[in-house]
């Protein structure tokens, strides 16, 4: 039996692992915001409010994170409002007892210290805004400087930001769909706190011109943009299935795809499209890429949860119009061409060939 000597020896070679943190105390003056915080400057009454818990308490009672940028200046990465609150209570309250703020100074690089002022902003009630801001950010990041953050590279891009915000994957799906399809005016609306998030994500998905008269007549409540889309519908029922798809095709760039593997992720990256329309009564997402050769695929995707694995999604794909499909080896083409919306879904290796035959020239 281990006897208690030998347990308090682990315990204490256990806790010697982990980094000491020595606090060092820095005039508010020599503290510097951070460029990449996109906050507003906080509300006053937040500040004033802030600086009168800080007085009461005698004290800054937790650390700000902070890093070297210059001999005798320091960026912070965490407690922009400690900072501000401390220089109310020395500039207006002349409190000069505070003007020395408790930091832990780090040595992190320009990529890091963006990724903590995102991580560690938690305690901001943020806005809509200021969530999609910090999402896209996150995945830049990680997009860019994988080298930095090798304990993210696995999974989808949304799962990764799902699990570092702790945040519902679908969540961070409509976000994105948000920052991809939502046009100019409609985000300036969204920004301004005028466009809430649900009626955001709602006018993401029309055309960008549909999108800026709705915003002009000032059609901007998610009951005003359902009710536009209803009309849309109705007028839609009277015209050809060809003529309903060409009217609300929307052309787009296929990005270069140069292998299978990556022909695979940009299928399974179908959510990076933005969500088309959601149909709430079932729980139904479509997504949908358009093609500039008139095709267009659409992701149907469920979202369902198993004991063994959890949440997860299920997403069935469906290529309409297009090309005819050149044939293959015993006369049968690469893929099944639709010229309607089928309810059988398209194979992988079907999609695949599709898109091997349209970045070839194919159209």
């Amino acid at each position: 039996m281990a006897n208690f000597e030998s347990i308090f020896r682990k315990e204490t070679k256990k806790a010697e692992l982990h980094p000491k943190r020595i606090t060092k105390w820095i005039h508010y003056s020599k503290l510097k915001d951070n460029p990449s915080q996109y906050c507003d400057e906080a509300d006053q009454d937040e500040i004033v409010a802030l600086a009168d818990l800080i007085e009461a308490d005698g004290e800054v009672l937790q650390d700000l994170l902070v890093r070297k940028t210059d001999v005798d200046e320091y960026e912070i990465i965490a407690g922009h409002k400690r900072r501000r609150a401390c220089r109310l209570l020395v500039e207006e309250r002349g409190k000069e007892e505070f003007a020395l703020l408790p930091c832990v100074v780090k040595n992190v690089s320009d990529v890091r210290a963006e990724f903590q002022l995102y991580s560690s902003n938690g305690h901001h009630e943020k806005t809509a805004y200021e969530i999609m801001h910090e999402l896209e950010r996150m995945k830049y990041l990680l997009e860019n400087y994988p080298e930095e953050f090798p304990h993210l590279q696995t999974g989808r891009m949304v799962e990764r930001l799902a699990k570092q915000f702790n945040m519902k994957k679908t969540t961070v799906g409509e976000y994105q769909a948000i920052a991809n399809n939502l046009g100019e005016k409609g985000m300036d609306k969204f920004r301004e706190g005028e466009l809430k998030k649900s009626a955001a994500l709602e006018l993401a998905g029309l055309m960008v011109k549909e999108q800026d008269r709705l915003v002009e007549e000032g059609r901007t409540s998610l009951r005003e943009i359902r009710e536009y889309k209803q009309e849309r519908l109705d007028r839609e029922k009277n015209l050809p299935a060809e003529a309903t798809l060409d009217e609300a095709n929307i052309k787009q760039d296929l990005p270069e795809l140069k292998n299978t593997e990556q022909r695979k992720e940009w299928l399974r990256n179908y959510q990076d499209w933005g969500i088309w329309y959601e149909d709430n009564h079932i729980g139904v997402k479509y997504y949908k890429y358009d093609f500039s050769n008139g095709a267009r695929l659409i992701v149907e995707e469920y979202e369902e949860y198993s004991m063994y694995v959890g949440d997860y999604f299920s997403s069935y794909f469906h290529l309409v119009g297009g090309p005819e499909p050149p044939k293959g080896k015993y006369g049968v083409g690469k893929w099944n061409r639709h010229k309607n919306y089928s309810r059988h879904a398209d194979s992988e290796t079907e999609l695949i060939e599709f898109l091997k035959f349209i970045q070839k020239g194919g159209c």
